[in-house]
């Protein structure tokens, strides 16, 4: 009897400690390569409907995972994994990860006019592409990544933040944009490969019910006019997680101490065998 109750606790244990471990992101893709979970953590999940769900005033971004309260400040990178699961490109997916711009994670949510009124558009560094879109260009390290992430309607015009850009055509270099709800932009763009790597718009209160504007990759690929996906209109949905970390992490002292606990429950049982 003693002896199965030492198996349980040992099964318990290292079962604990691997849950512990374990981190559930990137969707369980093992096309993204084990380093970039290596110390990260989810902080934000939630679903790309394909119709446009008005997310403005009293009506919030609903999270599938929210980790805020569990994610620590010290983190030094964040990244972002976009999967398509339904429409044209239904399995594409893309993640790009870079150097934490921001240390306050709850800023790192998808912009709402009144739970998080941020207005960003910056180049982020030292960013990494993975993708199995074959138009996207990948790799490491890379310096002309940027953000354009706001609740509010916005323009072609150029600005000086980021260079290039088309002033006729949504991409990756628009302006006007304001904390204040309207259409809403939530795009990371590589500038230098003059490439959109996901967009997701009109989340906001500008046409409830319209077909999503949402996809990987230049949506100007797929016949549509503007390549950051705005007035796309393809109606497709998916998947969007938002982790941060800090690469090769130890593990968290709780983990080591269940899988701790874990090898103290062999060494007794090794010892019960030998008595």
């Amino acid at each position: 009897m003693k002896k199965k109750q030492l198996l349980i606790s040992l099964l318990f244990a290292t079962g604990m400690s691997s849950v512990a471990m374990a981190s559930p992101i990137f969707n369980g893709n093992a096309a993204v390569p084990g380093l970039e979970a290596s110390g990260m953590q989810l902080l934000y999940e939630f679903n790309v409907t394909a119709r446009n769900p008005a997310y403005f005033g009293n009506t919030p971004v609903p999270y599938t995972v929210n980790n805020l309260t569990s994610i620590l400040s010290n983190y030094s990178r964040v990244g972002y994994y976009v999967e398509v699961t339904s429409g044209p490109q239904k399995g594409q997916f893309v993640y790009v990860s870079m150097d934490a711009f921001d240390s306050n994670p709850a800023k790192l949510a998808v912009p709402h006019n009144v739970n998080n009124p941020v207005a960003r558009k910056q180049v982020v560094a030292n960013a990494n592409i993975y993708s199995n879109n074959s138009n996207i260009v990948k790799g490491k390290g890379i310096s002309t990544v940027s953000l354009e992430m706001w609740p509010s309607d916005y323009g072609t015009t150029t600005t000086s933040a980021i260079p290039g850009g088309s002033s006729s055509m949504f991409d990756y270099n628009d302006s006007g944009f304001t904390a204040k709800k309207g259409h809403g932009s939530f795009q990371i763009h590589n500038y230098g490969a003059t490439q959109t790597l996901f967009g997701w718009n009109d989340w906001g209160g500008n046409s409830p019910g319209a077909a999503s504007e949402f996809g990987i990759g230049n949506a100007s690929l797929l016949g549509r006019q503007h390549n950051d996906w705005t007035f796309s209109d393809l109606g497709q949905a998916g998947l969007i997680q938002i982790v941060v970390g800090t690469p090769n992490a130890v593990p968290e002292p709780a983990s080591l101490g269940l899988f701790g606990l874990g090898l103290a429950a062999v060494g007794l049982m090794r010892r019960r065998k030998h008595a």
